[in-house]
C-alpha cells in the first residue's frame, strides 16, 4: 500500500505497489519504435519489467496517472533522443523530478547526438551509441540496483535497533520493491509482524505494513508485475499449450544439410545420454578464412518441468558468466535467451515443451551477428511445432 499525497476525491487513496517494474519516460514516437521492444528484452532478462503511461487506463486526470505510476512503481526508466519533442522533453523532466522527490531511482539514456539539461549530467544518465552499448548501460545499471539490497537490508536492521520501526518499513518497503522477496519481505513479516503486540508501532503504521504484506503476497501468487506490459507486445499470449516430444522424434527436428545454404557441409553428428540426445555440427566450405561454423544441440527432458528448471539453471550459468555481455532476448520457443560469448559466438537457448535447443554459430574474425543464430534456432522450433499438426 502506498499512500497518494493528493487527498482530492478524484484520486485513488492507495494505490497498488509494482515490484520489480520501471516507470518509463518515453515520447510517443519512440514508444512505438523497435527500441521500446528492446528495452522490454533488456529488462525482462533480469526479470524487471517497464510500464509506460500509454499503456495504462485511468478513470481521472493524466497527472494523476503519472502520479500513480511514479508512486507505484520501484524506478523510473528515463528515454531521451533526438526524436523526443520539446513539449515531450519538458513532460520527462517533470516525471524525472517527481521520481527523485520521491525517493526513486531514475536511470537517463539518451543517445549521443541529445543533449540533456545540464542538472542532469552524470546524475544517472547514461549515453549510448548503438543497441549493444544500451544494452550494456542498462545491465550495469541493473546489477548495481541488485547490489543495493544488502544495503537497504541492512539500514533496516539498524533501524530495527533503534526502534525507529517507521524508518525500518521505509527499507524494507524499498529492498522489496527492488525484488527482494526472499530476504526483505521474509525479514519484514518476521520483525514487523503488525500482529505482535510487544512492537510499540501505531495503528497507522500497522495498517500500512499489513496492506502492504497484502499486496505483495498477491503479487508473488498472481504475478501482476507481468501482465503491466501491454498485450500488444505480448506475443507468446496467444501460443499454444505446451508439448511433449517423445526422443524418437529427436532426429527429424535436428538440423540437416537441407536446412542450410548451399556450400555448407556436415561436421559432426553426435548422439549421447538421456539429455544429450542429438547434436549436430556444420561449417561452411573451407576456401575463405573465416568460415562460419554452426554447432546444435537438442537436449530431452522426461517432462516439461524437468525442462523448465533445465532452462532456468543453463539461464542463471549465463547470467552470471556473461552478465557485461551482450544479451538479448529472441522470441523462440515457450521460454528463450541469447547472448553473445567472450569467444564471439552468438547463443540462442530456447525451450519448447520438453526440450531444451542451445544453437551456436561463430565466423571468425568478424563478430557473429545474433540473426544468424535466432534464423537456425527458429528453424528448429518450426520443426518441433509442426509435429504437433
Amino acid at each position: 500500500m502506498i499512500i497518494c499525497p493528493n487527498n482530492k476525491d478524484e484520486c485513488s487513496l492507495f494505490i497498488e505497489p509494482r515490484p520489480k517494474t520501471g516507470f518509463l519516460m518515453i515520447s510517443d514516437e519512440e514508444n512505438k519504435s523497435t527500441i521500446r521492444q528492446k528495452l522490454d528484452e533488456i529488462f525482462k532478462f533480469k526479470d524487471y519489467y517497464l510500464v509506460d503511461a500509454m499503456s495504462i487506463r485511468h478513470t481521472t486526470d493524466n497527472y494523476c496517472k503519472i502520479c500513480e505510476l511514479i508512486l507505484s512503481c520501484a524506478f523510473g526508466v528515463a528515454l531521451i533522443t533526438e526524436k523526443t519533442e520539446e513539449e515531450t522533453l519538458r513532460n520527462i523532466y517533470l516525471e524525472i523530478g517527481l521520481m527523485k522527490a520521491f525517493g526513486k531511482e531514475v536511470l537517463i539514456l539518451t543517445d549521443n547526438r541529445c543533449k540533456i539539461a545540464t542538472d542532469l549530467v552524470g546524475k544517472g544518465s547514461q549515453r549510448y551509441s548503438n543497441y549493444d552499448e544500451l544494452q550494456q548501460k542498462v545491465h550495469e545499471w541493473l546489477n548495481i540496483l541488485i547490489k543495493e539490497q544488502a544495503h537497504v537490508r541492512r539500514m533496516a536492521e539498524i533501524w530495527i535497533k533503534e526502534k525507529d520501526y517507521e524508518k525500518a518499513f521505509e527499507y524494507y518497503r524499498k529492498g522489496v520493491m527492488l525484488g527482494d522477496f526472499e530476504h526483505s519481505f521474509r525479514i519484514l513479516k518476521e520483525k514487523l509482524d503488525p500482529k505482535n503486540k510487544k512492537l510499540n508501532i501505531s495503528k497507522r503504521l500497522k495498517s500500512q505494513i499489513s496492506q502492504f504484506i497484502d499486496d505483495i503476497d498477491k503479487h508473488q501468487s498472481l504475478k501482476i508485475s507481468v501482465t503491466r506490459i501491454p498485450k500488444r507486445r505480448s506475443i507468446r499470449s496467444t501460443r499454444p499449450q505446451e508439448i511433449n516430444v517423445s526422443k524418437s522424434d529427436i532426429p527429424s527436428i535436428s538440423l540437416k544439410l537441407s536446412d542450410l545454404p548451399t556450400g555448407w557441409i556436415s561436421e559432426t553428428k553426435t548422439v549421447v545420454g538421456d539429455l544429450w540426445e542429438y547434436g549436430s555440427s556444420f561449417r561452411d566450405t573451407p576456401k575463405r578464412v573465416g568460415y562460419p561454423t554452426l554447432k546444435s544441440v537438442i537436449y530431452n527432458y522426461s517432462s516439461i518441468e524437468e525442462a523448465k528448471k533445465g532452462f532456468a539453471n543453463a539461464k542463471k550459468k549465463i547470467e552470471i558468466a556473461a552478465r557485461e555481455g551482450r544479451l538479448f532476448i529472441p522470441d523462440i520457443g515457450d521460454e528463450c535467451y541469447g547472448y553473445i560469448s567472450d569467444f564471439l559466438i552468438a547463443v540462442v537457448v530456447f525451450r519448447r515443451g520438453n526440450l531444451l535447443i542451445r544453437t551456436e554459430y561463430k565466423c571468425d574474425p568478424t563478430d557473429p551477428t545474433t540473426e544468424d543464430a535466432e534464423y537456425y534456432a527458429r528453424i528448429v522450433d518450426n520443426k518441433v511445432m509442426n509435429l504437433q499438426k
